[in-house]
């Protein structure tokens, strides 16, 4: 039977009243599963066997004689289906019970599960259900989906693990060309899309036995966003005293960026031969949500004078993106003050 920690168990009762069990590993609900109980009375074993393998704990020794229910009628699925407590009833279908006059080998509990394998395969689907999560992704081919294939036989049960699954997408890419199987025991089948940049409306499809079912993932466009800065150490010196700017790129949009550079324009903007390049950030490429320190430089100013700094990017699809950022280091003149001399006798 199956109990209410998830677990197949064989029982015997001896006749003097001793219950003997062998319990499985947790099994989740849903999927078909072959069982066998054999009781050995030669051996004084009893063993349970889950699809064709016996169990880790099978089996179980016993010592004595079983108890002989005599006249007393078998149930499938319950254990007084004429009473009013139904204390034990399955929760299911069961199918393909069978009782034998002799134990079973290991070899012959195979080869009926073998037999019963090739029943689950001949088991078509009839329903596929499909879902996204999430149902929005940006088209920056890094954002990805998780897509789920919930499929059903005629009878709404789960399809057995192991069967494939065939996945196709009109826009981006799915893992393992879109080629799965169900698997975790609830005839689901999962797989992951992953962007393109082409923004729109994307169905997915699972087929299985020529059955399909579809969902949609919108994919939207990326929102490139590019950042610099520029600093001192202090913006405010004496005439031909030296100051040290701090370089800094940052990627805060939603799409890597690459061939990023900074220029300085080293304090004249109407003189570009003049422009430095920062050299630590020149033709870098940033992730999403990436920051680059980008080193530092010095210069000797004479003058009060506005630094304007401009980053370059390019976004997936080749677009140019920009950002600006400017400091200004005032200088204080070397005031000389001249007073008058009077010499007195």
């Amino acid at each position: 039977y199956y109990d209410y920690n998830g677990k197949f168990k064989a029982q015997i009762r001896l006749a003097d009243g001793t219950q003997v069990e062998v319990s499985s590993a947790v099994f989740d609900p849903g999927p078909w599963h072959y069982l066998t109980m054999v009781v050995d009375d030669v051996n004084k074993n009893l063993h349970l066997y889950v699809d064709g393998q016996e169990v880790s704990a099978s089996p179980v020794s016993y010592s004595g004689a079983l108890a002989d229910h005599e006249d007393a009628p078998y149930y499938i699925g319950t254990s007084e289906p004429l009473t009013e407590l139904y204390e034990y009833r399955f929760k299911g279908l069961i199918d393909e019970a069978w009782i034998f006059s002799q134990s079973l080998t290991a070899t012959e509990v195979e080869a009926l599960f073998a037999g019963f394998s090739n029943y689950l395969v001949a088991v078509t689907a009839a329903t596929v259900q499909v879902s996204a999560n999430p149902t929005m992704i940006i088209a920056n081919q890094v954002a990805t989906a998780t897509v789920t294939a919930m499929i059903r036989d005629d009878s709404e049960m789960p399809l057995s693990d192991g069967r494939v699954v065939q996945f196709t997408t009109d826009k981006g890419s799915l893992a393992n060309g879109g080629l799965t199987t169900i698997s975790g025991g609830q005839g689901e089948a999962t797989i992951v899309l992953t962007s393109d940049t082409t923004s729109g409306l994307t169905e997915i499809t699972a087929t299985v036995d020529s059955i399909s079912g579809s969902t949609t993932v919108e994919m939207l466009s990326p929102t490139p966003l590019l950042s610099v800065s520029v600093t001192a150490g202090q913006t405010m010196i004496a005439m031909g005293a030296m100051v040290t700017y701090s370089y800094e790129v940052a990627n805060g949009g939603d799409v890597a960026l690459s061939q990023v550079t900074i220029v300085d324009d080293n304090g004249s903007p109407d003189n570009p031969g003049d422009d430095i390049m920062i050299a630590a950030c020149n033709d870098v490429t940033l992730v999403i949500g990436e920051a680059k320190e980008c080193g530092t430089r010095t210069a000797t100013l004479n003058q009060t004078t506005v630094n304007t700094v401009k980053a370059t990017g390019k976004d997936l699809i080749n677009n140019t993106v920009t950002a600006t950022d400017s400091i200004t280091i005032m200088v204080i003149p070397d005031i000389k003050i001249f007073l008058p001399l009077i010499l007195k006798e």
